[in-house]
């Protein structure tokens, strides 16, 4: 042991090191970046699915304020979900819409009686919405008052 000595070699000074980067506008708390794995089962033994995986690592990512990707086989997943997400959305907003229209077609047959067919109702929906959607819903209001108003006498005056 005689024979061997360690020579210590400093790299820097003794002062706080600051490992903080900024790469394409993109700031990070050290220029380290965490790559994609795949086979995370099969490789590593690790009883969680690739989705989980790259999941908690992008989370971790995020909060120690590095930088982490994942393979094309994650993107897409991702893609499928978003794109999954936005028509189940546009969906219940379709459903929603139909709803409110039905709505409004039952009010104006029942506003202007006289058994007013639902084609009817529609046609006069139609056209108030025609003459005011460009002016807001408030004119589309005020249009649809008056043509229900003009059903009404043209009707007889009495639902």
């Amino acid at each position: 042991m005689k024979e061997v000595k360690i020579n210590l070699d400093v790299l820097c000074d003794d002062a706080p090191i600051f490992t903080e980067a900024e790469i394409l506008s993109q700031k990070m708390a050290a220029p380290i970046f965490v790559a994609p794995v795949a086979g995370i089962k099969g490789n590593y033994g690790a009883d969680i699915s690739e989705y989980d995986y790259n999941c908690n690592v992008l989370k971790a990512c995020e909060d120690t304020g590095i930088v982490g990707f994942t393979g094309r086989e994650q993107v897409e997943l991702n893609n499928k979900k978003y794109q999954s997400e936005v028509a189940r959305l546009n969906t219940e907003k379709n459903k929603a819409r139909d709803s409110i229209y039905n709505l409004i077609i039952e009010k104006i047959q029942y506003e202007v009686g006289h058994r007013l067919s639902r084609k009817k109702a529609e046609a006069i929906w139609n056209r108030a919405y025609e003459d005011g959607h460009s002016f807001g819903f408030y004119e589309i209001r005020c249009r649809l008052s008056d043509l229900i108003d003009l059903a009404i006498t043209l009707l007889g005056g009495d639902k």
